[in-house]
C-alpha cells in the first residue's frame, strides 16, 4: 500500500510540473513586449494639450518602429479624465482604431477646426515673448488649424481665410 501511495505521489508530482511549465510557457507567450517594454515611453497624457499629446505619441512611435496595431492599445493606457471616458465609451471595434480613438478624444476636448481656428485668431503675443517665438507658436496654430481642415491646395487655403 504505501508503495502504491508513493507511486501515485510521484505521479501527481510529474503532473504539477508539467502543469506549471505550461502555465510559465502561457505567461510568457500572453505577455507581449507591448505591455512591459513600450508602455514605460508612451508620454504621459494632459488634459491642457491634448494634441501635443498625440504628435509626441505618434512621432516617438514611428522612430522606434512600434507595430500600428499595438498603437491603440498603448495610447489608451495613459488616458485620464475625460479620455478614458471617452474610449470607454467607444465601441470595441472602434476602440482598436488609433485615427477613431484619435477622432473621438480630439472631438471630446472640443478640439475641431473651429477650435483651432479661434486659438488661431485669438492668439497674441505676450510681453514675455520675443517676435520669433510668437511667430512660432502662430504659426504651429495655423498650420493645426489647416491640417484639421485637410486642405491640400492653395485655392482651399485661400476660401478657407
Amino acid at each position: 500500500m504505501p508503495e502504491e501511495r508513493v507511486r501515485r505521489w510521484q505521479l501527481q508530482k510529474v503532473d504539477w510540473s508539467e502543469f506549471s511549465e505550461l502555465c510559465r510557457n502561457t505567461i510568457v507567450k500572453t505577455q507581449s513586449p507591448v505591455s512591459q517594454t513600450y508602455v514605460k515611453f508612451v508620454p504621459q497624457f494632459k488634459e491642457d494639450d491634448v494634441e501635443k499629446f498625440f504628435t509626441h505619441f505618434e512621432k516617438l512611435a514611428e522612430r522606434l518602429h512600434w507595430p500600428k496595431d499595438k498603437w491603440a492599445l498603448l495610447i489608451q493606457s495613459k488616458f485620464v479624465g475625460k479620455a478614458q471616458e471617452v474610449y470607454s465609451a467607444l465601441l470595441t471595434a472602434d476602440s482598436m482604431n488609433c485615427a477613431v480613438i484619435k477622432g473621438a478624444v480630439l472631438r471630446a476636448y472640443e478640439l475641431v477646426p473651429e477650435a483651432y481656428r479661434q486659438k488661431f485668431r485669438n492668439y497674441t503675443k505676450t510681453d514675455d515673448q520675443i517676435h520669433v517665438e510668437f511667430a512660432h507658436v502662430k504659426e504651429k496654430l495655423f498650420d493645426q488649424w489647416c491640417s484639421s481642415q485637410k486642405l491640400s491646395e492653395f485655392d482651399q487655403l485661400r476660401q478657407l481665410i
